[in-house]
């Protein structure tokens, strides 16, 4: 069983990540993007999902907590795209 971290209960509490982003991603000065995986099993789904009110939101089917490297191509064409439409 891997060992875990000693910030892994004041990070995640009762499974759940601690810092919420919304506040943030309003100071933000740069166009962003969210891509996640769509079977993360580190951190969930709905964590993107909750964010989707704020910034564009891409759930890449089949994928996990790397879906830069599990689903490269589909990833660099959604960053292509954005970086297209983001002169």
């Amino acid at each position: 069983m891997p060992r875990r971290s000693r910030q892994s209960p004041r990070l995640f509490p009762d499974g759940r990540q601690a810092l919420d982003l919304r506040p943030v991603l309003g100071a933000l000065a740069a166009p962003v993007q969210l891509i996640w995986g769509s079977d993360d099993r580190i951190i969930p789904r709905a964590h993107a999902e909750a964010l989707a009110a704020a910034l564009p939101v891409h759930i890449v089917d089949g994928a996990g907590h790397l879906p830069h490297m599990e689903k490269s191509g589909e990833v660099n064409r959604l960053i292509g795209r954005f970086i297209e439409a983001h002169p």
